[in-house]
């Protein structure tokens, strides 16, 4: 895969984030095969507005299936191999001075001829085995930032205790964070300053715990400051109170939420769409399944070997459904490279989206 010097070459025009193979995409490629044996080019101009001045500027992407390199005005920028899991790149040294920007993005998907995670998608779909979904197929965007900045926090809620650990992960290891857990406009919990990396420990007063029927979160304030105590980053995220283990009732295995027996009940959520395959046409339309699961009485949902966009998770969490996340699976039919490959793919990419994915409360 290499950079496209000829832009007259680009002769079709595609709506991102939907895969080539998708009714949405606007090109709704049927030749499965040929997909599967050729480089996907994409090519696009943006230009940067006023808040990107003496920033870094950091290019995400939501997912791409499956392995692809990223130039921005030539510059290669980044490589990614996954098809399910987010990845960002810094592409600021790669921007000019000029008013146009140019990004190109060049993505190889061997479909169900790799050895990759694919989930159900195949390049002969029917029965239950699904239409490719090739390229980019979740959403692409630009954040302005700081050159110290946060990168992501872990939590790990205690219900028992009502505690939750919390760890921030920022760009430079010198800066120290500081934390602010709120119910509703009410600060409830705060930290002393500690240093970027470090485990730190809240505990929240009367509790609230995080139940589908009662799903409460708190939201969380993060200030990250450098050693001339200078505020350099301030970011906003949510976590919920609850804690998932398994025991014996009654002489039975049982889930425990909250040290408490639950039954779960809901439906294998496929989440294909007719018109958009991977990708849902709109957020409305995402939404109304997870609604409609809820109003049938269900308080759990099985995520059917896909992983979803952000937004997906976030309604789990704020309105109280639990989610099981399967894994995409990979190394089906006729599968390139050896068995060590495949395996190497598929534990590597499952460990990333564990990554991605651990925060929410639903899971």
């Amino acid at each position: 895969m290499t950079y496209e010097n000829n832009k007259n070459n680009f002769k079709k025009t595609i709506l991102v984030p939907f895969g080539v193979e998708s009714a949405l995409s606007g090109i709704m490629e049927t030749d499965y095969s040929s997909v599967a044996n050729s480089t996907l080019m994409y090519r696009r101009t943006f230009t940067l507005t006023n808040e990107f001045q003496g920033k870094r500027t950091l290019l995400h992407f939501g997912a791409v299936d499956w392995r692809c390199i990223v130039w921005v005005n030539g510059t290669e920028v980044g490589q990614h191999q996954g098809g399910s899991d987010p990845f960002t790149f810094d592409i600021t040294e790669a921007l000019t001075d000029n008013e146009e920007q140019e990004l190109q993005v060049a993505v190889y998907d061997p479909s169900s001829r790799g050895g990759q995670p694919v989930g159900k998608q195949t390049i002969s779909p029917s029965s239950i085995w699904y239409t490719s979904c090739s390229g980019i197929w979740q959403t692409v965007w630009l954040e302005a930032v700081n050159a110290a900045h946060i990168e992501r926090y872990e939590v790990v809620p205690d219900a028992a205790s009502g505690t939750v650990r919390i760890k921030v992960i920022a760009t430079d290891p010198t800066c120290k964070f500081k934390l602010t857990a709120l119910d509703g406009e009410t600060a409830v919990a705060s930290s002393e300053e500690a240093p970027v990396g470090e485990e730190v420990t809240l505990t929240i007063p009367d509790a609230k715990l995080w139940t589908p029927d009662t799903p409460f979160i708190y939201d969380l304030d993060i200030t990250l400051t450098g050693a001339d105590s200078e505020e350099y980053d301030h970011v906003k995220g949510y976590f919920g109170l609850r804690t998932l283990s398994k025991g014996m009732v009654d002489g039975h295995p049982a889930f425990l939420l909250n040290g408490k027996p639950i039954f779960m009940i809901g439906p294998l959520d496929q989440g294909w769409w007719p018109d958009g395959l991977l990708t849902p046409p709109s957020y409305e339309a995402m939404i109304y399944d997870l609604k409609t699961i809820k109003s049938l009485g269900m308080n759990m949902v099985r995520k059917h070997i896909k992983v979803e966009n952000d937004l997906w998770y976030e309604w789990c969490d704020r309105n109280g459904l639990i989610v099981w996340q399967d894994m995409p699976s990979g190394g089906i039919g006729g599968s390139i490279g050896t068995k060590q490959e495949i395996q190497h793919n598929f534990y590597e990419e499952s460990r990333r989206i564990v990554n991605t994915l651990k925060q929410n409360p639903s899971i």
